[in-house]
C-alpha cells in the first residue's frame, strides 16, 4: 500500500482470508479498506508498548466498516436511523463475541444482524403524535437484540 514492508500477525490473515473470497460477496471493497485500517494499527505511532491490537478489536474495526457503510446505504449520514444501526450492532457484536471466536461468523453473523435492524426500521411506520414526533417514535420501537443462539 505505502511501499511500507510489515509482516502481517495471525489474526491480520484470518480476516484476509475470509474478505478475499466471502466478504467481496458483499462489498467489493471491504478487503482493501480493512488492509488500510490494519497498516495504520501496525505503524509504530498507533501501537501500544509496540503490541498491535487484540483479535477482538481488529474483527470489531473491520466489521463495522461494512456495518457503517450499510447503515450509510440505507439511511442519510448522522440521522438517527443512520446512528441506530452501529449502536445496536456494536452491542450486538460484543455479546456475540463472546460465543463465537472466527472473524467469518463474526462478520457473517453481523450482516445478517445489520440486514435485520435495516429491515425493523423500514418497516416500522407509526404516524406522529402530538408529544412524539415521527423519528423518535420509530427508534423506540426498534431498539432490540435478537436472543444468543443455544448452545447445542
Amino acid at each position: 500500500m505505502s511501499g511500507d514492508a510489515l509482516p502481517l500477525p495471525a489474526v491480520f490473515v484470518e480476516v484476509v482470508d475470509s474478505l478475499e473470497t466471502w466478504g467481496a460477496n458483499h462489498w467489493t471493497c471491504w478487503l482493501q479498506k480493512s488492509l488500510k485500517l490494519m497498516h495504520e494499527d501496525l505503524k509504530e505511532d498507533n501501537m501500544y508498548g509496540g503490541v498491535p491490537p487484540c483479535k477482538m478489536r481488529v474483527f470489531h474495526d473491520c466489521i463495522f466498516l461494512c456495518v457503517e457503510r450499510k447503515a450509510e446505504c440505507d439511511f442519510i449520514r448522522n440521522t438517527a436511523n443512520y446512528n441506530l444501526v452501529p449502536r445496536n450492532w456494536n452491542t450486538y457484536y460484543w455479546v456475540r463475541c463472546w460465543e463465537v471466536s472466527t472473524f467469518w461468523e463474526l462478520a457473517h453473523d453481523s450482516m445478517k444482524f445489520v440486514a435485520g435492524q435495516v429491515e425493523a426500521i423500514d418497516r416500522v411506520d407509526i404516524p406522529a403524535t402530538p408529544s412524539i414526533g415521527t423519528e423518535s417514535a420509530r427508534l423506540s420501537s426498534v431498539h432490540y437484540l435478537p436472543e444468543s443462539p443455544s448452545s447445542n
